[in-house]
């Protein structure tokens, strides 16, 4: 393994930090076969799970994902995570920890709003 890729104090597998800017976090993982990341309970940001070579086995709570080469899965707040090679070659996840969101306010609607798209729904 290079040495430019130093091992995480919390994984046996070599894990990187790529990027750190603006709430955004970006982490690549190798994991040999049959290899898994520590189980993370539940996390506490957003995320989006990238297999750039070969396969995963993800868990999130008590559903279970195989992810493929190329493809990804965003992970919500809040979910219990576990993370395994399924392949016989090396993995190279992709991790983005997003920034904290803001809720999105709901729009409003009064009668005068609704009666506006009624009138106009029946002038077709």
């Amino acid at each position: 393994m290079n040495q430019d890729f130093p091992i995480s104090p919390t994984s046996t597998s070599p894990t990187r930090r790529l990027l750190q800017q603006d709430g955004v976090t970006a982490t690549l993982s190798l994991l040999g076969p049959g290899d898994t990341l520590p189980e993370n309970e539940k996390s506490t940001q957003d995320h989006v799970l990238f297999v750039i070579e070969g396969s995963a086995n993800v868990q999130l709570d008590e559903l279970n994902f195989l992810l493929k080469k190329d493809q990804a899965l965003y992970v919500a707040s809040g979910k219990s995570e576990a993370i395994r090679n399924a392949s016989d070659s090396w993995l190279k996840l992709l991790r983005l920890d997003l920034p904290a969101r803001e809720p999105a306010a709901a729009p409003i609607f009064t009668v005068a709003d609704s009666s506006v798209f009624a009138s106009d729904m029946s002038g077709r």
